[in-house]
């Protein structure tokens, strides 16, 4: 009974040095693909708990109000996108609506559009929306780039006396969010002048795909 008890003891043993080595041997190694689904995946919970922020004040923002998104800005410039403003503003409005609030989208047009590269209901261009939505509440969200990653503000607007309803702020790390932004380069020229630095990421984080 003790000789079988031993043998069984050295097979455990060998057993897990065996899973032991060959866990070592085959560590994964994220690939390209699973690094875009996992950017993709940073900004569909980024608008999750920024919605979930925004709706727990929901004592003021009602449910039965209709609220449109806007297109996250960059804070310094409320005429300017950044690369991942539309991606965000989609999934805002999926997550709002999600948890039943009545959303309204202001890129649906009065008329379907039929080509031979599909069928079409939404549009950016002002001349083929509708002129007579029915809206009290708006989210609003700035961006702003920093040396660390990325601060988002959002919040609820009423828009009777443009009063804020609501309000929610994250703070990301380039890591997070690589597929839209990297680290500054060690070169980096700002309004005209060459700026030369030790390391990378000295300088705001740049936009991956903007010039």
């Amino acid at each position: 009974m003790k000789n079988l008890l031993i043998l069984a003891l050295i097979a455990l043993s060998s057993a897990c040095a065996h899973y032991k080595h060959t866990h070592e041997q085959h560590q994964f190694v994220p690939s390209e693909r699973s690094m875009l689904t996992e950017s993709k995946s940073s900004v569909l919970r980024l608008a999750d708990e920024l919605a979930h922020e925004l709706t727990v004040q929901s004592l003021l923002f009602a449910e039965d109000v209709p609220v449109v998104v806007m297109t996250p800005v960059m804070a310094n410039d409320f005429t300017r996108t950044v690369n991942f403003s539309a991606v965000l503003q989609q999934s805002l409005m999926t997550s709002l609506k999600m948890r039943g609030y009545q959303v309204t989208d202001v890129n649906a047009t009065d008329a379907l559009k039929v080509t031979a590269n599909g069928e079409f209901m939404l549009a950016r261009d002002w001349q083929l929306l509708p002129h007579n939505l029915s809206v009290e509440h708006a989210v609003v969200s700035t961006v702003e780039l920093n040396k660390n990653g990325i601060v988002l503000n959002s919040r609820v607007i009423n828009l009777n006396d443009n009063s804020v309803l609501s309000a929610a702020e994250a703070s990301l790390p380039v890591s997070e969010f690589s597929q839209y932004v990297m680290p500054s380069e060690k070169v980096v020229v700002r309004d005209g002048v060459v700026f030369r630095y030790s390391k990378t990421g000295q300088e705001n984080v740049r936009q991956l795909g903007v010039k």
